[in-house]
């Protein structure tokens, strides 16, 4: 596979933010068919970051990804987070002036 990153998948839904800041929820129902199949919540640009679920093997874990400078086919780099006890939500504030 010759893509090393999301940044140039053509089945990526997205919108653009909402507003400067907000908070982001989603429920999902993943029912992964072939291995290393996944999918999640991202924040997406020519850096991105996501948390999501990724199939490996028989099991299904909960995944962060994030990608420097993916316009540029840099790899991702994955982390495998531990789910014995955790809370995820989203907050994004904007560091930008407009």
């Amino acid at each position: 596979d010759s893509l090393k990153n999301l940044y140039n998948y053509p089945n990526l839904l997205m919108q653009k933010f909402p507003a400067e800041k907000f908070e982001a929820f989603t429920k999902m129902t993943f029912n992964p068919i072939v291995d290393k199949e996944k999918c999640g919540l991202i924040v997406f640009g020519y850096d991105y970051s996501y948390i999501g679920l990724k199939k490996i093997g028989n099991q299904i874990f909960l995944i962060q990804s994030t990608a420097k400078n993916a316009f540029e086919n840099n790899p991702e780099e994955i982390k495998i987070i531990d789910t014995s006890n955790n809370w995820f939500s989203l907050f994004y504030y904007s560091s930008s002036t407009f």
